[in-house]
């Protein structure tokens, strides 16, 4: 804390500029602290006032609020590499964490108070340890359950889970040739994405894509690589962060209101469509006796894939392919021999179809009760193929 007047008369009343307007859904909770924790909070806020660095005000319709925590002060000593670019965690600094995290992997069960003690040292590390800041948030979730559970007593016992262990793996085989680049507002690729109350939505470079679903993720708990309040939240962002760790890029979220986010928005509010329908386990049951075992869904999404592996329409996170056009398939189609494509349909048929009369359960969808047509469609399976030979031979066999 500076006691400069100069520095302090300088930086008084000074409006910190913003690339957006923050924005903020709601009040942030209240951090769980122990009696002590908070003596100390409200001393360092009356130094503050003391200082004229901040000062009480009252509340507002538009305010936004900031949640604050404790952090272990540290001494201040990182190593800048001036050649490469970066901060480096001092060697001495290194060898300090690493036994008191070996040490703290020998014990059984601790101190609640030991564990806040570890966690500050590895928080006061993480300035120089890339990544590092992910693999505190398990050991922040065990201290705050500990806690909630001990009613806020810092004497009681603690003993960590297997993922929390994990964790502590992870900083001893990282910590001693990690360091940290120190990184320009320049970003290789921007992607743009977009919620709304029907599904959520997302825009890069000219390629679209949307689902059917809530996305719930707050642009903190990326930033942030999770948080302590909500373990599904922290778990996504955990996969999220481990995906950038393997490749090493870097990634950040920041907040655009809609009108500034027009492709994805618009994305976003693209309705269920109520071609989703599905084929009933029954029936695929019934093509794979006939068949054999099926290996991939060619025509599906995620919501009605009868494969593990399918290949979607539009782009999908989970399909291994776009555009199913390009291979050789067994189709599922309406039994109408007088549409104009249905002749094509049967002579690309290599194999003797399979007919699915009228049912109320042949065809499944998640967002209506049944087909409209149910009562009178019927549906034809085959296996298509666009080699000649295959086609003649199985025209030779129907006229026998």
């Amino acid at each position: 804390m500076a006691s400069d007047r100069f520095i302090l008369e300088s930086i008084k009343a000074y409006r910190l500029p913003f690339s957006n307007k923050p924005h903020q859904n709601k009040k942030p909770s209240e951090p769980l602290l122990a009696v002590e924790e908070k003596r100390k909070t409200q001393r360092a806020i009356e130094l503050l006032i003391e200082k004229n660095a901040v000062s009480l005000c009252d509340s507002t319709e538009e305010e936004f609020l900031s949640p604050y925590f404790l952090r272990q002060k540290t001494d201040g000593s990182f190593d800048l590499d001036s050649r490469k670019f970066c901060i480096r965690l001092p060697q001495k600094n290194k060898e300090s964490t690493r036994e008191l995290v070996r040490s703290f992997q020998a014990k059984s069960k601790s101190k609640i108070r030991e564990l806040a003690q570890l966690i500050g040292t590895l928080v006061a590390a993480c300035p120089a340890i890339k990544y590092g800041w992910l693999y505190t948030k398990r050991l922040k979730r065990e201290k705050y359950l500990a806690l909630k559970s001990s009613n806020g007593n810092f004497n009681s016992s603690v003993i960590l889970s297997d993922k929390a262990k994990e964790d502590l793996r992870w900083w001893l085989d990282n910590i001693k040739h990690s360091s940290n680049p120190i990184r320009e507002e320049i970003y290789t690729k921007e992607i743009f994405t977009d919620a709304s109350l029907t599904g959520w939505g997302a825009f890069c470079e000219g390629h679209k894509v949307h689902g059917w679903m809530d996305n719930t993720t707050g642009i903190s708990y990326v930033n942030r690589m999770g948080d302590i309040q909500h373990p599904k939240l922290t778990q996504l962002s955990r996969v999220i962060w481990q995906w950038c760790e393997r490749r090493q890029i870097w990634v950040h979220a920041s907040y655009l209101r809609s009108e500034e986010n027009v492709e994805a928005d618009e994305q976003s509010r693209v309705v269920p469509s109520e071609r989703e329908w599905e084929l009933a386990d029954w029936v695929f049951q019934e093509i794979k006796k006939k068949f054999g075992p099926m290996a991939i869904d060619l025509f599906a999404s995620r919501n009605n894939a009868k494969c593990q592996k399918f290949v979607s329409w539009h782009r999908d996170p989970y399909s291994v392919g776009v555009d199913s056009f390009t291979m050789n398939w067994i189709v599922v189609a309406p039994l109408w021999p007088t549409q104009p494509w249905y002749p094509t349909f049967i002579s690309l048929m290599v194999t003797e179809p399979v007919i699915f009369r009228p049912d109320i359960s042949l065809l499944t969808c998640p967002y209506r009760d049944t087909h409209p047509l149910w009562a009178t469609l019927s549906l034809v399976a085959g296996r298509l193929s666009g080699r000649r030979s295959e086609q003649e031979e199985q025209q030779t066999k129907l006229q026998r």
